[in-house]
C-alpha cells in the first residue's frame, strides 16, 4: 500500500489536489491523506475542506505531492509547515509539485541543484530557491517531478507509476515538448 500525502495549506487550489485525490482514492493500492497544520480546515474559494489529517503527526508517506497557488507564499514562511513536508520529504519514495508547488519544494531545499518546473509567472523565482527553471510543463528529475502547466492530474495521479526501465518519468514514455526528464 502507497500512502500518499497530500500537505494543505490557506489558500491552495482545490484543483490541485482534489482530482488527484479522488483518482487515487479509488485504487485500491493507495491510502490517500490529505493534511494540515493541526489538522486545522482549510479554506480556497469559498471552499472549506475539513477533516483533515494533522500533518506533522504524519509519520511517513511513499508519495508527498506539493500542491499550488498564491497561498504557498504564507506556507514557505511557515516554519512548521516547511519543516513538516521536509521531514516527510527525507524518506518519500516520489515528491511532486503542481503550479507553485514547486515554490515550496524548492523552500524546503528539495530542489537545490535540479530541474523544475513551476506555473510559467513565477518560473523566474526558480533561481531564488535553488532550482534551475525549466519551461516544459512537466519534468522529471530522479524522483522529483514538478509541473507548471494543465498537467495536475496526469502529474499527481501517475506518480507511483514508474516504468521500471531506465526510471523513465511516469507522465510521459519517452521525452517530448511538454516532458523534460532526467533519469535517477
Amino acid at each position: 500500500m502507497t500512502e500518499v500525502l497530500i500537505p494543505l495549506y490557506e489558500g491552495v487550489t482545490h484543483l490541485d489536489f482534489t482530482g488527484p485525490r479522488q483518482f487515487l482514492s479509488t485504487l485500491t493500492d493507495f491510502d490517500v491523506i490529505t493534511a494540515s497544520l493541526d489538522g486545522d480546515p482549510m479554506v480556497s474559494n469559498g471552499l472549506t475542506f475539513s477533516n483533515l489529517t494533522d500533518l506533522e503527526t504524519v509519520e511517513r508517506c511513499g508519495a508527498l505531492p506539493i500542491p499550488g497557488d498564491l497561498g504557498c507564499i504564507p506556507a514557505i514562511e511557515n516554519a512548521r509547515y516547511k519543516a513538516a513536508v521536509r521531514r516527510l520529504a527525507e524518506n518519500a519514495t516520489h515528491l511532486t509539485s503542481v503550479c507553485t508547488g514547486s515554490l515550496v519544494l524548492g523552500a524546503t531545499r528539495l530542489l537545490k541543484g535540479r530541474r523544475a518546473s513551476c506555473h510559467w509567472a513565477w518560473r523566474n523565482l526558480s533561481s531564488a530557491i535553488g532550482a534551475t527553471a525549466d519551461d516544459a510543463r512537466i519534468v522529471c528529475d530522479g524522483n522529483v517531478l514538478t509541473g507548471g502547466g494543465d498537467c495536475r492530474h496526469r502529474l499527481f495521479a501517475r506518480t507511483q507509476r514508474r516504468n521500471p526501465r531506465q526510471g523513465r518519468c511516469p507522465v510521459c514514455p519517452t521525452p517530448s515538448r511538454i516532458c523534460s526528464r532526467t533519469a535517477a
